[in-house]
């Protein structure tokens, strides 16, 4: 081992060690928490699932379908510091976090000595961060890196790749035949290229593993704790920590295997969709959105997590009100016990299951007499309420049937649609 990568290890221990001394410290203060981090590689296996969760070294991070992320663990730097995105992918990186945007852009936070942590306009499809470098995917399988670059670890890729995984000083892509090419350290062979075919690649501390199309496990690279031992499976998805592997079974159990001195390479039931692993703990993501961790926790890093978490889910492209309802600041006047066509539009067919349970709702409002008043100059004969869409103009329906019992009072419609925003306007009933 050369001096640099001697250096990182032997700030990984030494970080580790002073951890655990403040975690004896702080045991005898009741409600004291501390914690830290470092990053995780993402299967390519299922992308709805891709970068929900991520662990760091001594933090974790996980998306909620919002996209905002939720960090937990180690914050001597801010990056266990939640962040309100948008994000679809979420990667932990040594004491740093890189959220993928869905413009394409890159945010990152927490420690930047190296640049590792520097904002990126991208655009990318998928980000890796590293101990002290960050890699990301370009659109045309191109790889960008930035942040620490002592080993050429951080050296721009001209691909193309299908994923990105970067370790604490070396980085490998998955090329769309199957084939791993590395740069960067490669004093135990963890950054040897290699033919393949594989179907996910991930760069651990040391050791690099790869999934088969069959589902069994190669690796390769540094093997002091058998954390880079050849595993049968098979695997949906691996992912490789400091000093253990972990591999994900499809019936959502996971085989872990290396150092386990923390319990972080103890095998779990699950059953789990996604893992994360990395330093002296590792995550799962459970069907229910849910997160199991376990390992070394001095730091808060392997706490449950209630959730849920889950893909980021984008909210409708909604337009509208369209004619007859006009929207707010103006007041809708009409007949109280008439049916009203509510229109408005979701640039597509997104289905009649677009409405969050229990709405539409209405609610009593006082009347403004100052705000602007149009009559609403359609109605409809319909005796039920009910939502359609018509694909020729792309515009759902919905048909309202007011009460009787409303008239001479206001009220406002709510429109809540699954994607959780609301769309409103008020009516004045004669």
């Amino acid at each position: 081992m050369n001096n640099r990568t001697s250096t990182y290890r032997i700030a990984s221990v030494l970080w580790t060690a002073l951890m655990f001394t403040a975690f004896l410290t702080l045991a005898a203060t009741p409600g004291t928490v501390v914690a830290q981090g470092n990053g995780s590689t993402l299967a390519t296996l299922n992308s709805s699932l891709e970068g929900i969760l991520s662990a760091g070294n001594y933090h974790t991070c996980a998306l909620k379908p919002d996209g905002s992320a939720d960090c937990w663990g180690h914050n001597g730097y801010g990056q266990a510091e939640d962040q309100p995105g948008p994000f679809t992918q979420i990667s932990a990186g040594g004491w740093y976090n890189c959220g993928l945007r869905a413009d394409g852009s890159v945010d990152c936070w927490g420690n930047d000595f190296y640049g590792q942590a520097q904002d990126q306009p991208g655009p990318f499809t998928q980000i890796s961060a590293g101990y002290y470098n960050t890699c990301a995917l370009k659109p045309d399988g191109s790889a960008d890196c930035w942040g620490d670059n002592y080993y050429g670890q951080a050296e721009d890729q001209p691909g193309p790749f299908t994923q990105i995984s970067a370790g604490i000083a070396n980085t490998c892509g998955l090329k769309p035949d199957g084939s791993m090419d590395c740069w960067g350290n490669n004093d135990y062979g963890q950054a040897t290229d290699q033919p393949g075919p594989l179907i996910q690649i991930s760069a651990g501390l040391l050791q690099t593993c790869g999934l088969k199309p069959d589902g069994s496990v190669e690796c390769w690279g540094r093997n002091d704790y058998g954390q880079a031992d050849d595993q049968p499976g098979p695997f949906t998805q691996i992912d490789a920590g400091d000093s253990h592997t972990c591999g994900l079974k499809p019936d959502g159990s996971i085989d872990c295997w290396g150092d386990n001195l923390g319990g972080q390479a103890d095998d779990q039931p699950g059953p789990f969709t996604q893992i994360s692993t990395r330093a002296e703990h590792t995550c799962g993501l459970k069907p229910d959105g849910s997160i199991d961790c376990w390992g070394e926790n001095f730091s808060g890093q392997a706490e449950d997590q209630p959730g849920p978490y889950g893909p980021y889910e984008p909210p409708y492209a909604f337009t509208g009100f369209y004619s007859p309802v006009d929207n707010l600041p103006t007041l809708n006047i009409i007949k109280a016990g008439q049916s009203i066509p509510v229109k408005f539009s979701l640039s597509g067919n997104q289905g009649l299951d677009i409405l969050a349970a229990g709405y539409p709702k209405v609610q009593q409002i006082a009347c403004d007499s100052g705000a602007p008043g149009d009559t609403i100059e359609e109605t409809l004969a319909s005796g039920t309420s009910g939502l359609q869409y018509d694909p020729a103009t792309d515009t759902y329906t919905y048909v309202w049937k007011t009460q009787k019992s409303w008239a001479r009072t206001c009220r406002q419609l709510i429109v809540r649609l699954a994607d959780g925003t609301d769309h409103v306007a008020n009516f004045q009933f004669k």
